[in-house]
């Protein structure tokens, strides 16, 4: 796929998901009074193959280690940089993904517009609200010389593939803010592993 925000993506009563069924799990939601982004996606699977669960629990650990990675001072290209050479000893790459508005097409995630620097006209509708969120955020990939500021919340993303074909692209979606330096990683997902019987993923 390329967007899971595409009309065909969105829940319907024709779907079905089952015992071996890898579903990804996407949301977009913004805070009406901030006009912040809070998106969260995750793959999820109840099945039986170890395989798929070790993989799944890899691709987890591989993007939750760009996200331990970033920090103040750091520019988003070399985030990235570490982030690929990550990924590519575990036999991992990002999967395709449509993003208009970043030239290189394949990045690890983006800036929260409004989180940091000078505060965002953002509009009153909903459209003028994601515009300005779309168009005014700056990616991680390899050409961005920008520079994790004190104050910000960023997202790191990827949709990862195997070299192995057999095994199913796997998706996370974490936030990572800093407050005056002081950062947290909003990446807990344990209440839907648990709730989806996933004990490989928190053992």
């Amino acid at each position: 796929y390329n967007s899971l925000r595409d009309k065909q993506f969105w829940p319907n009563n024709s779907s079905r998901f089952e015992k071996e069924t890898v579903g990804h799990v996407y949301a977009s939601s913004v805070d009406r009074q901030t006009n912040m982004i809070g998106d969260v996606a995750l793959t999820i699977y109840a099945g039986t193959r170890d395989d798929i669960k070790k993989h799944i629990r890899a691709c987890h650990d591989a993007i939750l280690n760009a996200a331990e990675y970033l920090e103040v001072g750091k520019s988003l290209s070399d985030i990235y940089t570490h982030a690929i050479g990550h990924f590519q000893s575990r036999s991992l790459k990002i999967g395709w993904m449509t993003t208009v508005q970043d030239p290189y097409q394949t990045n690890l995630g983006h800036t929260i517009p409004g989180s940091y620097g000078e505060e965002l006209d953002f509009g009153g509708t909903f459209f003028e609200i994601r515009e300005a969120i779309r168009t005014k955020r700056i990616f991680i990939n390899e050409g961005t010389t920008f520079k994790v500021p004190s104050t910000c919340a960023v997202t790191i993303e990827a949709r990862l593939v195997d070299t192995d074909e057999r095994l199913p692209n796997i998706l996370f979606h974490f936030i990572v803010t800093f407050s005056e330096g002081k950062k947290k990683i909003c990446a807990n997902f344990d209440d839907i592993f648990s709730a989806m019987d996933m004990k490989y993923m928190y053992d």
